[in-house]
């Protein structure tokens, strides 16, 4: 489909059938298509299924920014993609579908400092994105081939980490089902005993998207052990250890330092499942280490007190009593308050005489607390990390039965900081009001929430959106379909976050930093309707308080 842009004169519009190649590709591969170039010249000459040999093309890659490469496949193919970096330039190649997942990234398997990797694609578009791993501008050759022309690096394309494999009927029980795909730490269940092991173990796992890559191991001697997780480039793990009737004895994000996983706990004798996870979602690429804690240790760990608490609360655990033990009822209305540091308080206990909807926070963006909930036997009910901004908040919208819990906390930054846990009633308006403000779901359009009507987009709009601790909500209307590129672009080292919803509440994309800058961006094909926008800085809480110049331009097709 062709499409034109639309320019708003004093006398009217007019339309143009030329267009960027920014508004053509621009909701491509997640954004990246937008200053992408078709690897062919144009989209009809880059199909790679059909050349007789591989593209190839000179690219200046800019410093902070990607040099993005726009190819098709016409039918499935096994598909070969490389840059070789000029002079002394490293490179580091993504490989992303349509949608913007990526399916494929690496740094040196092209051998020294170039990159390659082989993969098998599906009919459809996808954008190979090239970048410099210490964001310095370098120029490169970059190359996308069949696996059957000639390569443009000399090493072989790196073998994959292998994928947990088929259920393991023998495993499958174990850890509440976690067990099932696992892959044994030492090979086999005879070889997987950590406190027999020389040395600790270390599986290189392909975590897939909205899944986990999960290890087993055996513990035949009561011992401290250390579980880990070290992500490949930009990903981010969570961990989860659990014994084997699934109970989450250990859960840890940023414990490892940076992006990387840790926890270090005593274990009893006993089989146990280590569950990797992407903290977003996607797909990546993730070293995992069980060991002693005499071992050595795959990741750094955290400074300042980061990694504090995070284990779990059972019957037990040394816990400070909310409200000296009695039933909290009573006091839920006006909320119970505690605040001290997690290093000195982990853990807090609380009872209900009978049953509650209630609301529990944890704030202090210093410390980025993550808040669990537990039973009296020690099994997790619910955690949230990041809720708003760096604070975190669980709502038990349905009552919790009668009886005593525990609040466990972990700090994924400064564990010295104080942190205020406050334990209050479940607040519909409040938790409805939350969400709104988190980009977590749309306000309503009948005047009970504030938002700013900016009427029909017939061309292009701009505005300057004062940066508060709440997000600014508009409305818009699109007249006919087409595509809305919006731009939420930083000033002042602000960095502003948009999120786009149709007018039943439908999340339709978020974006928060495109490409190599703090701006937002958000490119959609869209119908006739109503939308809903969210500007602002995500809790608050990143970047400076300043200004965000919001545009919001329409494009349609061309008659």
């Amino acid at each position: 489909m062709k499409l034109s842009r639309l320019f708003l004169i004093a006398a009217g519009t007019t339309c143009l059938t030329a267009l960027p190649a920014l508004a053509q590709d621009a909701a491509l591969c997640g954004g990246f298509g937008a200053d992408a170039v078709w690897a062919g010249g144009d989209e009809a000459s880059s199909a790679i299924d059909g050349a007789a040999d591989p593209f190839t093309l000179e690219g200046s890659v800019p410093a902070g920014g990607a040099y993005t490469v726009l190819f098709t496949v016409g039918a499935a193919a096994d598909v070969r993609v490389e840059a070789e970096p000029e002079a002394a330039g490293d490179t580091v190649i993504d490989l992303r579908d349509a949608a913007g997942t990526i399916l494929l990234n690496d740094d040196d398997g092209g051998g020294f400092l170039s990159s390659r990797g082989e993969i098998a694609l599906e009919p459809g578009t996808y954008c190979l994105s090239t970048t410099s791993y210490d964001s310095s501008d370098i120029g490169a050759t970059i190359r996308v081939g069949l696996q059957s022309h000639a390569a443009l690096t000399d090493a072989p394309a790196p073998t994959p980490a292998p994928a947990p494999g088929p259920v393991n009927e023998e495993t499958a029980n174990l850890c509440a089902g976690y067990g099932a795909r696992a892959v044994w730490a030492g090979g086999d269940e005879a070889s997987s005993a950590i406190d027999l092991a020389s040395g600790p173990f270390t599986v290189a796992g392909s975590i897939p998207a909205n899944g986990e890559y999960t290890v087993l191991f055996t513990v035949t001697n009561g011992t401290d052990v250390r579980v880990e997780a070290a992500p490949q480039r930009e990903g981010d793990t969570v961990i989860d250890l659990r014994d084997a009737n699934g109970t989450v004895l250990l859960s840890d994000d940023d414990g490892g330092g940076f992006l990387s996983s840790r926890g270090e706990t005593y274990l009893n004798p006993g089989t146990y499942c280590l569950s990797a996870s992407s903290y977003d979602s996607s797909n990546l690429q993730a070293d995992i280490r069980v060991g002693l804690t005499t071992h050595e240790a795959l990741t750094a760990g955290s400074g300042n007190g980061g990694g504090a608490g995070g284990g779990v609360c059972l019957p037990d655990t040394e816990a400070v009593a909310i409200f000296d033990g009695a039933p909290v009822d009573s006091e839920l209305e006006a909320g119970l308050r505690q605040t001290a540091a997690i290093n000195d308080t982990p853990f807090y206990r609380f009872t209900l005489s009978e049953p509650q909807p209630i609301s529990v926070t944890a704030e202090n963006p210093s410390a980025d607390p993550v808040l669990s909930i537990y039973d009296d036997t020690g099994y997790l009910l619910a955690e949230n990390d990041d809720f708003d901004g760096l604070n975190s908040r669980i709502d038990f919208t349905e009552p919790l039965e009668a009886g005593t819990y525990c609040i466990g906390l972990e700090a994924l930054s400064d564990g010295f900081s104080p942190v205020t846990v406050t334990l209050s009633a479940y607040d519909e308006e409040a938790f409805m009001a939350s969400l709104y403000n988190n980009a977590e779901a749309a306000p309503p359009l009948d005047g009970s929430y504030p938002v700013t009507d900016l009427g029909a987009i017939e061309g292009r709009i701009r505005r300057d959106v004062r940066d508060t601790d709440d997000l600014q909500w508009f409305s818009f209307e699109v007249t006919e379909p087409g595509l809305i590129l919006i731009e939420g672009i930083e000033t002042g080292n602000n960095d502003p976050m948009l999120t786009l919803f149709d007018d039943l509440g439908r999340r339709l994309d978020q974006n928060d930093d495109y490409g190599a800058t703090y701006s937002a961006q958000i490119a959609a094909r869209v119908n006739r309707g109503v939308y809903l926008l969210a500007v602002g800085r995500p809790g608050g809480l990143y970047g400076q308080a300043s200004v965000t110049r919001l545009a919001i331009e329409r494009f349609v097709p061309a008659q």
